[in-house]
């Protein structure tokens, strides 16, 4: 074989070689991608199911706060609801006992 081809040759085995590392460079900056839109979105779903569940949390919260308000007025009406009874009562013991 003559120098020049060995020469070309060699030129051959070289851009193989370089294609080869290319190729192997490339499938793993792809691997590496794939795994890092993998890790996002497992992130995310996690992110969302974490604020889910903190916003039934909250909403659970507030349904609680409510329920109390709602219950402290229910006793603030029938306290009132009460004394006005006991007015009446009082008022209507009078007329029985002047009319006795």
């Amino acid at each position: 074989m003559s120098s020049q081809g060995l020469q070309q040759r060699l030129n051959e085995e070289m851009q193989r070689e370089e294609h080869i590392t290319e190729q192997r460079h490339l499938d793993q900056l792809a691997s590496r991608s794939r795994w890092e839109d993998d890790f996002q979105r497992k992130a995310g779903f996690i992110a969302s199911k974490h604020y889910v569940k903190q916003e039934q949390k909250d909403n659970e919260m507030r349904k609680m706060v409510m329920l109390e308000q709602r219950r402290e007025k229910l006793k603030e009406l029938l306290a009132n609801e009460m004394e006005e009874c006991k007015a009446e009562l009082g008022v209507m013991g009078l007329a029985i006992a002047d009319e006795e």
